[in-house]
């Protein structure tokens, strides 16, 4: 700044000079800024370029007209969500990555199966750091058609930390982006494990950790965590299922519970704490008392499901339910669970098994043996026997290997991806078929209680 030179009265001259010095003492240092680490990239293109010629000044929209242009897409999204519009919906969803609009998509078509009564968004703490990106925290809150105002199982409601991007330069209408993801790269090469290297053909895994934004935390921690644990569970079940997955595994952490659910399947009624679906990022919450992920069998459970999703081209290909289950359940039960909780899982197995033998009429609340047929979608198992189930399909799995080995259960669970169905894998790789093979099983399970 330019200041004219102009006669000063010595009072007022003495007056200044004791103002300048009360703002900086002797020992004082420059001030320096602490830098914005989410955003420091952005610094790096301004201090990359000469700027001796004249520029033209970036001048960014005035936050009010951001705030604006985003409730107005924000209310064409609430609209679609309560007519269950899914191309309504979509239309406001930007199409960057290719992932993440299978989620939207998804996750769309499970509400507009019965759209809610209600939807709100509301944003706070906008942020718009470029003129072409946009921060905020949302806040989302549903009620059911029908429900009372009040709070319960089919209402919900969560906030979490999400971002927008102009539809075109220059355009005032902007698209939702999703959760605001910051990533880690985890690459191999031979044994050797790195991390945030330039992206190749080694990118094995890909952590996605919410930033802290403002004084909200994030999730960063259990995603450094989940980086140091991830590379050993992944070549633990990569080298158990014999697959070598040909395409990056995302996995995506949520500060808790309700987010995960709000960000994946507003109809699921239940506390929801991982998810996985083909062609979609594993997503988990975090602990909200430890801000840790989840244990480690379970991180490998949800690995084996992805390994199986991509060896049937990110499909469910010819695979039941209750096989994918149970390739995670075996898994977990042989390479991570101490063999005291292995013995207490197949003793359950057991316990289950001789009630279903006596023919008695049970309490649908107590873990029961399940039709096979049943297993084969997951939506067709009551609530309350989910644990049956997942306990039957594991111990089974883990049964086949127990008696044929690693490299037959394998060839027969490979063999489901696209090609045969479960008899055929039974008759043609294990030489039984699959009733045969269900009744050797529960001889095999009745000598396995403590």
């Amino acid at each position: 700044m330019l200041f004219k030179r102009v006669t000063f009265s010595l009072s007022f001259l003495l007056i200044g000079l004791l103002v300048l010095s009360a703002c900086k003492d002797d020992g004082d240092v420059n001030p320096t800024a602490t830098p914005n680490l989410d955003r420091a990239a952005l610094a790096q293109t301004a201090f990359a370029n000469p700027t001796n010629t004249p520029r033209a000044r970036f001048t960014p929209t005035p936050l009010p007209d951001v705030e604006s242009e985003l409730a107005r897409t924000t209310s064409q999204m609430e609209i679609a969500i309560v007519a269950g519009d899914v191309e309504k919906y979509m239309a406001n969803v930007w199409q960057g990555d290719a992932s993440f609009t299978t989620e939207q998509r998804r996750w769309a078509e499970a509400w507009a199966k019965q759209p809610p009564l209600s939807f709100d968004i509301t944003l706070s703490s906008i942020s718009a750091p470029t003129e072409d990106e946009s921060f905020a925290r949302m806040s989302v809150a549903w009620r059911g058609s029908g429900e009372a105002m009040t709070s319960d199982l089919g209402s919900g409601g969560s906030t979490i930390t999400v971002h927008f991007y102009r539809e075109a330069a220059g355009s005032s209408r902007w698209l939702f982006a999703g959760e605001a993801w910051q990533t880690i790269s985890l690459h191999r090469n031979g044994s050797d494990w790195t991390a945030d290297q330039t992206s190749d053909d080694s990118e094995k895994l890909r952590i996605y950790y919410l930033p802290d934004y403002g004084p909200i935390s994030g999730t960063q921690n259990a995603g450094d965590v989940l980086a140091e644990k991830l590379p050993g569970i992944y070549t633990v079940v990569s080298r158990e299922l014999q697959i070598e997955p040909t395409e990056v595994v995302s996995l995506k952490v949520y500060e808790y519970p309700d987010a995960l659910r709000s960000m994946v399947d507003i109809t699921y009624l239940h506390i929801l704490t991982v998810w996985n679906q083909p062609g979609e990022a594993l997503r988990f919450s975090q602990d909200l008392n430890t801000e840790l992920p989840p244990e480690d069998e379970v991180i490998a459970g949800q690995l084996a499901y992805s390994f199986l999703y991509q060896l049937a081209g990110n499909t469910t290909g010819n695979y039941p339910w209750w096989v994918f289950e149970g390739t995670a359940q075996m898994v977990m039960m042989k390479d991570f669970m101490t063999t005291p909780r292995r013995n207490n899982q197949l003793s359950a197995m057991a316990g289950i098994a001789a009630a279903d033998a006596t023919g008695a009429k049970l309490d649908p609340e107590i873990p029961q043996m399940q039709d096979w047929a049943m297993m084969e979608d997951l939506a067709n198992v009551p609530f309350l026997q989910h644990y049956a189930a997942s306990l039957q399909a594991g111990t089974f799995i883990y049964f086949i290997d127990a008696t044929y080995g690693q490299d037959q259960r394998n060839a027969w669970i490979k063999s489901m991806a696209s090609e045969k169905t479960v008899d055929e894998a039974c008759q043609d790789i294990l030489g039984k078929s699959f009733e045969d093979l269900t009744a050797d099983w529960l001889v095999w399970v009745a000598t396995q209680t403590q």
